[in-house]
């Protein structure tokens, strides 16, 4: 289970480096700090609470639970998102997060 999970975090980062439509979310500041953490929680970082709000309702749009997290949680327009992979993930929904990511984060597109 837990080489399943690391494989899924690796899986997500490689998405994010390779798919040349994608690269550029590599290089959001968004995902600056997660990109390098070996953690199945990824924060998100998106600053105000409504765009996390809108953001975090954008995603579930598309089928994932993607929760926004808020003052008083982090400090105030320090707002993220908090996106957790878990062993059970598929390859395919990963790239699909990904792909609903690069569509949330338009002023990111190369």
């Amino acid at each position: 289970m837990r080489g399943d999970l690391r494989r899924n975090i690796d899986h997500l980062h490689l998405r994010l480096s390779s798919d040349r439509n994608l690269k550029s979310l590599e290089r959001n500041p968004h995902l600056e700090t997660a990109e390098r953490l070996p953690s199945p929680i990824i924060p998100l970082i998106v600053g105000e609470e409504n765009a996390a709000l809108e953001t975090a309702n954008q995603l579930q749009q598309d089928g994932f639970l993607v929760p926004a997290i808020r003052f008083p949680s982090v400090s105030r327009g320090s707002a993220r998102l908090r996106l957790t992979l878990s062993a059970r993930h598929s390859s395919e929904q990963i790239t699909a997060l990904v792909r609903s990511l690069h569509r949330v984060f338009p002023d990111h597109k190369q």
